[in-house]
């Protein structure tokens, strides 16, 4: 009989020892994958950088030092028909200028932008119409320490 009570604890003992492996084994699994998942989101990761490389630049109070004043250009135009309210953002693959709002003529001005090319993203919303639109104006040269006038852009209404 005490070899039977025996081989019953070996038993149980053999179960308890598989299920902690097992346990151990699939811990360990768990930490390998967490630890793949946060070094493939630190700041670190090539993936990362490279995002951070080709991000658009927005000009604020913080950052336009990162442009020499002197070697900036503007853009400057006047929407028709002049909407109840709007505004224009240049952009390109590196850069976003800041927001510029067009006054009650339907005119608008974009500084500091460094020289090159620009499509302008204008939002606007007209009288009748309780959406916002928006209209795209592509390939827009900027040189330094010159004004490039758009003239006159047509909105659909």
């Amino acid at each position: 009989m005490i070899h039977l009570h025996e081989k019953k604890d070996n038993y149980f003992l053999n179960l308890k020892l598989i299920f902690m492996k097992r346990i151990i084994c699939l811990s360990s699994s768990v930490l390998l994958l967490i630890s793949v998942i946060l070094i493939s989101c630190s700041k670190e990761s090539p993936a990362i950088s490279k995002q951070e490389a080709t991000a658009l630049t927005k000009i604020t109070t913080d950052n336009s030092a990162r442009v020499n004043p002197n070697m900036v250009g503007t853009i400057s135009g006047v929407l028709n028909p002049v909407p109840l309210k709007a505004s224009v953002i240049a952009y390109n693959d590196h850069f976003q200028s800041e927001e510029a709002f067009v006054n009650e003529n339907g005119a608008f001005v974009i500084n500091n932008l460094p020289p090159d090319g620009y499509n302008l993203l204008i939002t606007y919303l007209m009288e009748n119409d309780p959406d916002y639109l928006t209209f795209e104006v592509y390939k827009v040269l900027v040189v330094a320490r010159q004004n490039t006038d758009v003239g006159v852009i047509d909105l659909p209404k």
